[in-house]
């Protein structure tokens, strides 16, 4: 709470977002002592399919090198064995397992870091649209946690933290679509 609250005091100052994305990023990663923290955008293919790609990461100084590994751009929302964490992520709520529990399919996708648990929260912002409404919330992506040193299981208060971290990134996405609209 500590890591979101200063977080929260960043993102009101700075006009730096990716900045004060990372500054968040590795306060939220240290706080848990996760190997690494996430943000995904969700977005379409040039076809049409639903997509999602890795925007920002923070990681423990042993994992840096395969996170910026091709994998993790553009991955197919439907299908592909990831069905468990696209109706999580769909219902709001947090998706999270330990990888002696993970689907073979959830497995392969993984590999490439060894992740051994994982946690991860939805993004939700305003539409376009609505932007200035109190309309129907859009699943913009996702942030979570990685630790690739142990299974184990996600405190109830690490998953409050990242539900308010899931938040404060949501309505800082949001005050910068709204000002990229005010200097259109």
């Amino acid at each position: 709470l500590e890591a979101v609250a200063g977080s929260a005091r960043q993102f009101l100052q700075s006009a730096d977002l990716p900045g004060s994305i990372n500054a968040l990023l590795e306060r939220l990663g240290r706080q848990p002592a996760s190997s690494h923290v996430y943000i995904f955008e969700n977005h379409l293919g040039p076809d049409g399919r639903r997509l999602c790609s890795q925007r920002y990461h923070w990681t423990d100084a042993e994992r840096a090198a395969p996170l910026d590994s091709p994998a993790f751009q553009n991955v197919e929302m439907d299908g592909g064995g990831l069905e468990r964490w696209l109706q999580a992520m769909q219902s709001g709520g947090p998706f999270y397992t330990i990888r002696s529990q993970m689907s073979p399919a959830e497995q392969a996708f993984l590999s490439p870091l060894g992740a051994q648990a994982i946690l991860e929260m939805p993004i939700y912002v305003r539409s376009e649209a609505e932007a200035g409404s109190t309309g129907k919330l859009q699943w913009w992506g996702l942030v979570g946690f990685d630790d690739y040193h142990q299974e184990r299981k996600w405190t109830v208060a690490e998953m409050d933290a990242l539900q308010i971290g899931a938040g404060l990134l949501g309505a800082v996405i949001q005050r910068q679509r709204a000002d990229e609209a005010l200097q259109e």
